[in-house]
């Protein structure tokens, strides 16, 4: 009978460790993202958040001026694709380029090694071999 409830008394014990590890992770948590109430961080981001909403860019900005002044700002065509760089590529190869003359190879083998035999087969000087008395 002791014997349950020692291990009732150490249940309660590992329990009540973590329960209060629990506690203490939960109030790390709790003041670690606590929201900042400074005036000038939520004009900044009310500021962010409507530069998002309206899409007005520097570029459009400077067009919108210019278009008020009474100037035609030039229209240029924002592609994105991987060819957009294909027309100053064309205007920078030469037209007539000095043309690359092919060089013939050789259709044989070479003098020194027509006149040998191939590896394996070269033949060895025999000398008359005397047997030992």
């Amino acid at each position: 009978m002791h014997m349950i409830e020692r291990k009732q008394d150490a249940l309660n014990g590992a329990m009540l460790r973590a329960l209060m590890a629990e506690h203490l992770r939960e109030e790390r948590e709790k003041s670690e993202h606590q929201p900042i109430q400074d005036s000038s961080f939520s004009a900044l981001a009310s500021r962010i958040v409507d530069d998002a909403r309206s899409g007005v860019t520097h570029k459009s900005a400077a067009s919108n001026l210019l278009a008020d002044i009474g100037l035609e700002a030039p229209k240029q065509s924002e592609d994105n694709s991987p060819l957009r760089h294909v027309g100053q590529r064309a205007r920078k190869i030469p037209l007539n380029k000095p043309r690359v003359r092919k060089v013939k190879r050789a259709s044989r083998a070479p003098s020194q090694t027509r006149n040998r035999p191939p590896m394996g087969h070269e033949r060895t000087k025999r000398s008359v071999r005397v047997p030992r008395t």
